[in-house]
């Protein structure tokens, strides 16, 4: 099967809400959805699962900044169109840089909605969450976390 019916994208939409109100970490909550994904649509589960395989085959991340790494400079676009660097960020305090593929993305609204139970503790840390993301600025405006939206991903 190469196209998902109606049912069975209702079952995947079924199962992303119960993996996003589960309890558990963020780790567990994507496996869940995975396991899902690939029972609910295995032609998709297994294209997911070959390019994860060649991304780890040729190394793909390994020279990614890991957490508490210093982050190469950067001046990206905000949600706003301005440029922002990093340095700018960085004169508010630590910055935790998280990486959202897009709106569509259900791994990364899990991701997303990780990060904004975790905004009190970074806070309290003294800093604040960027995200960076290649997205139009329609759809980023609307992926920006406000109080109204936090409950929701």
């Amino acid at each position: 099967m190469t196209s998902l019916s109606p049912t069975d994208a209702e079952r995947l939409r079924l199962a992303f809400l119960h993996c996003r109100d589960m309890e558990g970490t963020l780790k567990q909550q994507l496996e869940a959805y995975a396991a899902a994904g690939r029972e609910i649509f295995p032609a998709y589960g297994a294209a997911v699962d070959r390019l994860v395989a060649r991304v780890h085959e040729n190394g793909g991340g390994e020279n990614a900044p890991r957490p508490g790494d210093v982050m190469p400079p950067f001046m990206l676009p905000d949600e706003g169109g301005r440029l922002v660097s990093l340095d700018s960020l960085l004169a508010d305090g630590p910055v935790a840089v998280m990486f959202f593929r897009g709106h569509w993305c259900p791994y990364c609204r899990l991701n997303v909605r990780a990060v904004i139970r975790a905004q009190d503790r970074i806070k309290a840390a003294g800093g604040h969450t960027v995200a960076i993301m290649p997205e139009l600025q329609a759809f980023t405006r609307n992926s920006r976390p406000t109080p109204a939206r936090r409950s929701r991903s």
